[in-house]
């Protein structure tokens, strides 16, 4: 069964598992194309990947926002959730876009401090193509060096996936 969650903060412990902020267990959540048409498995969310975090990010493109079962572009750059993820080979399925010509730059908020992301490459649904759902982008100088993009860090918003979320196990 497929429904849109709305984004719930999340506290996270790389070292261990993923946390609402009642200290139980966060649900498997599989993260898909918000399109119908589609649904792909972008990347799933459980206490096993360590490797997703939750960050706001302020500024940078408008991406695609699903709600209430339609898609559109955001209509607001500020106060956005993403879900950061410092590998490519943690998500199951996602399309990147070959470097932007754009001197463009968000900035996340991390531990109350603000640093900037200069955005290089867009995120996409790769079986069906469409977004962007997401950015990738360099936090440093030697990942802005790095010509074949191994270094980026990517940021799915929360808002451009649809989310298939199973109970914890404390629940079941």
């Amino acid at each position: 069964m497929y429904y849109h969650r709305e984004f719930e903060e999340t506290h996270i412990d790389i070292a261990g598992p993923l946390f609402f902020r009642n200290n139980s267990p966060m649900p498997t959540t599989i993260l898909r194309c918000p399109f119908s048409s589609c649904r792909s498995r972008i990347i799933k969310t459980d206490d096993e990947n360590t490797n997703i975090k939750t960050v706001t990010g302020n500024g940078g493109p408008r991406l695609l926002q699903f709600s209430d079962g339609e898609v559109s572009l955001n209509s607001s750059t500020e106060n956005l959730k993403f879900y950061q993820v410092n590998d490519m080979w943690t998500f199951d399925n996602i399309g990147v876009s070959k470097p932007t010509s754009m001197d463009d730059e968000f900035s996340i908020t991390i531990d109350g401090g603000s640093v900037p992301v200069h955005i290089e490459r867009y995120l996409t649904c790769a079986d069906c193509d469409k977004g962007p759902i997401g950015i990738a982008g360099s936090v440093n100088k030697e990942a802005l060096e790095d010509p074949s993009g191994s270094k980026l860090m990517y940021y799915l918003y929360t808002g451009s996936v649809f989310q298939e979320v199973s109970p914890s196990p404390i629940d079941t």
